[in-house]
């Protein structure tokens, strides 16, 4: 169950990084994420995570042809009761969004996945041309030892 919000407000990022583009981005955003929520967020939430991440650095890559000689920014901040995920890019003239379900087509379905894993998400066109595709995973966080 997703709510789109149309102006959420962006937190400072507990963790910020470029990654490099091309058809390397996607394994090491994952290993980033995977990184950052070692403690402190149960493996299945992280794996969540980290698929997420998957699917919109892919995105990216692909539709933005963010190539090896640009890059995206990836932010993670966390929120009372779940984590913020942005992929930011250069942006390109193709407005994230999810598509129809066609079984006779390839893919197409990486925003159909975070709006289903996501509590919230959303595209955020910047005049400078970037595009921030966001959303909030809830947490299942572990108990402390």
């Amino acid at each position: 169950m997703t709510t789109a919000a149309a102006h959420p407000q962006f937190p400072r990022p507990a963790s910020s990084i470029l990654i490099a583009g091309g058809k390397g981005a996607p394994a090491r955003a994952r290993r980033h994420v995977l990184a950052q929520l070692h403690a402190g967020v149960s493996s299945s939430r992280a794996s969540d995570a980290a698929l997420i991440v998957s699917e919109l650095v892919t995105n990216s890559v692909v539709h933005a042809q963010v190539g090896a000689d640009r890059a995206i920014l990836l932010e993670l901040s966390a929120l009372e009761d779940s984590l913020r995920i942005a992929v930011i890019d250069p942006g390109s003239a193709l407005e994230p969004r999810i598509l129809p379900a066609d079984p006779d087509m390839p893919g197409g379905f990486g925003l159909r996945l975070v709006h289903h894993m996501s509590s919230a998400w959303g595209v955020v066109r910047q005049a400078a041309g970037t595009t921030r595709v966001w959303c909030d995973l809830p947490l299942d966080r572990t108990p402390a030892s």
